[in-house]
């Protein structure tokens, strides 16, 4: 029987497993036995396939969990107990862990369901056998953190374990304390808060987080239902240790990790503060709530408890945690804000505590930026949305609004334009609660209520009426002060993030006139405003209209998504005035931009054109307007934009110097292409039969100015270096320089190629009277871009068309016409033959050959469809051909674009999961090309290598080299690309390496990497993910041969990742065998001291290893005469910092004594297990 079984066998089992098991019952148990085996070690060997795709992996899980569950339902006990044998059971165990990465997350979950069914249904030692086997597993890899693929799945696994009760947290510990007996001492208290510790550790990684909030959530419930002996945990507050017991680790973890703050937030600190209110209370006090908060009046006694206590943390950290704790708790409800004129102390409920609400004023003004919007955040939340906002709050909002919309950071404003859509949806909930009309019919709004504009804040008064007088006095500050925001002069941050502001609060339905459509999704639902205030004013869309000429292109976008929102609300009349207002300021600005042919200008009057289009009759009136010159229809605004287009082009084909000194046509393409990307426009082109041709028509003439365009611009942006080109013909022009000509060139294309492409993707195809576009003239739209990605080199301009070409192959695959099906076939055929033709120019990394190739391959379904496995055997077969090249500018290359191609299909997102199967192949590849004596070549094989590291790592790792470990976990494992530690073991010792490393000589520079190019992805790769450890040996000590380098970088690198190849009880020994091999030349020393800088520091992290520290520090004074007297400043300064890092680390330890030493051990504990 061939493995892997096919995913439509499994299906068609899996509807038969009844009829292909045997009938236990009637059978003999070695017969039954040997039938269910041949039965389940197929499927088993099926699902244990490495690059098996998930849906097949999930169809052979999905039987064999049917097969057990029907073996657990059997009257033959032997059937029951051949499930919870090792050749089942601990199989499937193995595929969980293993495969769970490569799997569909719901067919591993009934995996889990399963197995754990399976223990908790059977008796005896064979399932504690298993249990146990099982628990460890878990424990050694989320402890020792070795194969990170597995971790997932392992805290998983423990969490469900305690779910369910198959293992006791008590029972927990004692597994752990008997995996970590020579490293773990103390008592089971210490032993509880290391285990939480380490599962906290997980937490901060971005993939890991949520499944070890649910092991954590599991771990703190069973530790507050669970009595432990008195001797060993005591909760009460007699005890040594902090309680309740968790308070600890999680100071550990959040002093470790102060950068991964949010998802601690989210993962852990909702389990720890609930539902006990009284471990939050203890948490807030053994963080010296009264330090940081000022409040009158005596703190209750449940916050007093640790107030004398020595958490041992800076102000700023102690700081930072009561802020998240404060945050979470109000996100849980258990804090709550109450008006300061009625309370102004801080009161403990039986399940909640109060604050003031002037309590976090002062954080809105605060000089950190977390702080401030912790502050913010604080102000504006509410478990409840109902609920109005205090007198104390306002006040606060509008002494801190203006600094804080001026921020420069842009994520920053970001946050509190987030915030500020929370305050609306509350004000808008808690006016209509005041007002006591949760419903009211669609249209009906009151009007503000009386004397709201002079709304006293600071009056004393609580009556409901008084308090929605307040609510809409600030909401009527607000408006006034978003206003005064857009005024000219204000600087980019107050512009932006007022029109942000003020598009939310249009979009709240504070307006009456906004239609529903155009409302945020909160705004749409049941509760709306009771009372309405028309927000578009005579200054607000006179600001607007400047704004759109803005030299920002997100400003210039947000004051016309608001002028637009505003034209809807607007009255019929006004709207009327506002377009004849419109037209004026476009003829305005476009005199204005014809003299100076800016690009914000030339954008701003496309909007503007966008929004008088929108506003244009739709039928076929000839209603006009003398100001404006031509008929205020759709229709004719179109034509006008076309011929206006056409008269441009005209003169760029005439003098190209006049069209770049007056007569910019990249501000018409945006307009067309603005007015075409509205929704429901080619509705609006097919609604008259009489007009259809003439759009159609309109069409066409666009394309040909498209193609004329080309043609005026190609020998420009085609050339190999267009950033210094002129043609002859302009360079005796005076008034005309390289940097205008391309300036125009590529714009234009940019725009017209932004248009095409909106066109491709929105307009009807066909040949029906109701299409706009014929096959023809798609057709020729797309092979006009297929000819402009091979011949760009400008990177701009290859960059856009390649998505606009894209775009056409996508929808070539999505339409019914057979002759389009088939252009993305013939577009390959071509592009191959592209990358043979264009093999003698290999500049700017291919060009637009790569998009080309990899646009063609992504426009089919998402397994790639048949055209990328054609696609990557014809690359990777041109990419293996030898080359020879004396001279690189009169060679032929084809390997290089097949290379390039190769590294946009593996970095394409639409392919990610198509080419997953393909990069093991690439990594051979890669390796081999970096071999290559071509310069070319190996450079192209270096970024397709490095390409596909960022898809194992992730590209942010990938190019990290900090100390701190990173905290985002890498997918990537050896067991699923075998090849990969040979590979690796390849790039360290090839021959150019080995030149690279040697000593300066007769030949060459020693300062030259010729040939190491491929060793710093490697030294990465293994850094992130340790080798397997058959492969280790030889790996550790082609490593090691690198620290001897010339170069300092690559010592550096070596060394780091030496330390990384080495387990935490390796790093004493190997220390003190690193010191005693420390000889040879002065490179080999200075690499040698760096590992064992690095070493040290890694061990002195280790909490298991204080007690050598001392020993480190003799053995460092008995080498110290060796070092000092070297000749090589390098080699004295790495020695001294070694001594300086120990002799500090002892030091430290005499200061804090046997007493603070538990601390620190908390403090290290994550790092304890660190590979």
């Amino acid at each position: 029987m061939s493995i892997p079984l096919p995913e439509n066998k499994l299906r068609s089992i899996q509807a038969a497993v009844a009829r292909i098991l045997p009938k236990f019952t009637e059978e003999d148990e070695s017969l039954g036995l040997k039938k269910l085996h041949d039965v389940v070690i197929p499927l088993l060997a099926t699902a244990e396939v490495v690059n098996l795709p998930p849906s097949h992996r999930a169809a052979a899980c999905n039987v064999l969990c049917a097969i057990i569950e029907t073996c657990q339902g059997s009257e033959a006990e032997y059937a029951r107990n051949a499930v919870l044998s090792d050749s089942i059971w601990s199989r499937l165990f193995e595929i969980y862990l293993r495969r769970s990465e490569n799997a569909k997350p719901k067919s591993m979950r009934q995996v889990l369901v399963v197995l754990t069914q399976v223990l908790i249904q059977a008796e005896g030692q064979e399932s504690i056998r298993q249990r146990n086997r099982a628990v460890s597993m878990f424990l050694d890899i989320i402890c020792n953190r070795g194969d990170r693929m597995q971790a997932k799945p392992a805290l998983q696994g423990l969490a469900h374990f305690l779910f369910k009760d198959l293992v006791s947290f008590p029972k927990l510990v004692e597994i752990f304390r008997a995996h970590r007996l020579e490293q773990v001492s103390g008592t089971d208290t210490r032993s509880v808060q290391l285990l939480l510790s380490v599962f906290f550790l997980w937490v901060v990684r971005d993939d890991t987080a949520q499944a070890a909030g649910h092991l954590i959530k599991n771990s703190i419930t069973q530790i507050r239902a669970i009595q432990f002996p008195t001797k060993d945990i005591n909760i009460s507050r007699g005890d040594a240790s902090i309680s309740p017991l968790w308070i600890e680790p999680l100071v550990a973890a959040l002093r470790s990790w102060p950068n991964r703050m949010q998802e601690i937030k989210s993962n852990i600190l909702p389990h720890c503060f609930l539902p006990s209110v009284e471990e939050y209370l203890r948490f807030l006090s053994y963080l010296h709530l009264d330090r940081h908060l000022s409040v009158k009046g005596d703190l209750p006694a449940s916050l007093r408890i640790f107030s004398s206590t020595d958490n041992r943390l800076e102000t700023s950290e102690e700081f930072a945690m009561l802020l998240a704790a404060i945050e979470t708790g109000k996100e849980l409800g258990i804090v709550k804000d109450v008006d300061c004129r009625l309370s102004k102390i801080i009161e403990v409920h039986q399940n909640y505590i109060q604050l003031p609400d002037d309590s976090f004023g002062g954080w809105l003004s605060h000089p950190t930026p977390k702080v401030r919007l912790a502050g913010l955040y604080l102000s504006v939340h509410s478990t409840a949305v109902s609920r109005p906002i205090t007198s104390g709050i306002f006040k606060s909002l509008k002494g801190n609004l203006p600094h804080l919309h001026a921020d420069t950071d842009a994520n920053f404003r970001g946050e509190v334009l987030t915030l500020v859509q929370r305050l609306f949806d509350r004000l808008r909930a808690s006016t209509a609660t005041l007002a006591k009309l949760k419903l009211i019919r669609k249209g009906d709004r009151l009007p503000a209520p009386s004397g709201y504009k002079k709304a006293n804040v600071g009056a004393d008064t609580g009556s409901k009426q008084s308090i929605l007088t307040e609510h809409f006095g600030f909401i009527t500050w607000y408006l006034h002060f978003l206003e005064w925001e857009l005024r000219p002069g204000a600087s980019y941050q107050r512009h932006i993030t007022a029109l942000k502001a003020m598009i939310v609060v249009i979009k709240s339905g504070l307006d009456p006139g906004v239609p529903h459509h155009s409302l945020s999704k909160q705004a749409q639902g049941e509760l709306r405003w009771i009372h309405g205030i028309q927000i578009s004013t005579d200054r607000l869309r006179r600001s607007l209209l400047d704004l759109m000429l803005d030299a920002f292109d997100d400003v210039r976008s947000a004051a016309a998504s608001l002028m637009q929102l505003c034209l809807e609300s607007d009255h019929p009349d006004i709207r009327q005035a506002t377009s004849i207002a419109n037209a004026q300021f476009i003829e305005r600005a476009e005199s204005m931009m014809l003299r100076t042919g800016r690009a914000d200008q030339a954008d701003g009057i496309a909007r503007a054109y966008s929004l008088v289009f929108s506003q244009c009759l739709e039928d076929g009136e000839t209603e006009s307007s003398s100001n404006t010159g031509y008929s205020r229809t759709k229709g004719t605004v179109f034509r006008h934009l076309v011929y206006q287009l056409e008269d441009t082009i005209h003169i760029a084909q005439e003098d190209l110097v006049v069209a770049v000194n007056g007569r910019p046509v990249h501000g018409i393409f945006a307009a067309l292409r603005y007015i075409i990307d509205q929704d429901g426009f080619y509705a609006v082109s097919q609604s008259s039969t009489v007009q259809f041709d003439l759009w159609r028509k309109l069409h066409l003439r666009i394309y040909t100015c498209f193609a004329t365009l080309w043609s005026c611009t190609r020998h420009i942006l085609c050339a190999d270096a267009p950033e210094g080109y002129v043609p002859e013909d302009l360079e005796e022009e005076e008034n005309t320089n390289t940097k205008e000509v391309l300036s125009y060139c590529w714009r234009g294309l940019k725009e017209a190629s932004v248009l095409i492409r909106t066109m491709a993707l929105k307009a009807p195809v066909g040949n029906s009277e109701s299409t706009i576009l014929t096959p023809e003239t798609f057709e020729r739209l797309g092979r006009l871009c297929f000819t402009q990605l091979a011949e760009l080199r400008h990177r701009g301009a290859f960059s856009t068309v390649a998505q606009t070409f894209a775009v056409f192959c996508r929808r070539c695959v999505a339409l019914d016409n057979e002759k389009l099906r088939s252009l993305p076939e013939e577009w390959y055929c071509e592009s191959m033959s592209c990358i043979k033709d264009k093999a003698e120019s290999i500049t700017r990394r291919s060009a637009g050959i790569p998009s080309m190739m990899a646009g063609i391959i992504a426009a089919g379904p998402a397994s790639g469809g048949s055209l990328l496995p054609r696609a990557m055997k014809d690359l990777m077969q041109e990419a293996s051909m030898s080359a020879q090249s004396s001279n690189i500018e009169e060679s032929r290359l084809p390997q290089v674009h097949a290379l390039n191609c190769l590294k946009d299909i593996f970095t394409t997102s639409r392919l990610s999961v198509a080419s997953e199967a393909y990069i093991g192949v690439g990594l051979d590849l890669a390796s081999n090309t970096l071999n290559s004596e071509i310069w070319p070549i190996r450079n192209c094989g270096l970024m397709l290598f490095k390409a596909l590291m960022e898809r194992l790592l992730g590209s942010g790792e990938a190019q990290d080299w900090k100390e701190s470990e990173q905290a985002s976990s890498s997918r990537f494992s050896f067991v699923n690309y075998p090849n990969l530690a040979g590979i690796l073991s390849n790039m360290l010792n090839n021959g150019h390496v080995s030149m690279s490393t040697a000593e300066p000589g007769a030949k060459g520079s020693p300062l030259d990497l010729h040939g190491a190019e491929g060793v710093f992805p490697a030294l990465q790769i293994l850094r992130q993910a340790p080798p397997p450890e058959a492969e280790r040996a030889s790996i550790v000590k082609s490593v090691l041969r690198l620290t001897g380098s010339p170069h300092w970088h690559l010592r550096d690198m070596a060394a780091r990742t030496y330390v990384g190849l080495h387990k935490p009880d390796e790093y004493y020994p190997q220390i003190q065998t690193l010191l005693w091999r420390v000889e040879g030349p002065n490179n080999t020393q200075h690499g040698l001291l760096l590992c064992v800088k690095y070493m040290t520091k890694k061990l002195l992290g280790t909490s298991d290893e204080v007690n050598h520290i001392p020993e480190l520090v003799k053995l460092l004074a008995e080498y110290s005469h060796k070092f000092d007297c070297s000749n090589c400043p390098f080699v004295k300064a790495a020695f001294r910092d070694l001594v300086n890092i120990s002799e500090a680390s002892n030091s430290r330890e005499d200061i804090l004594g046997p007493t603070s030493q538990g601390h620190e051990d908390m403090d290290a504990a994550p790092l304890s297990s660190t590979s």
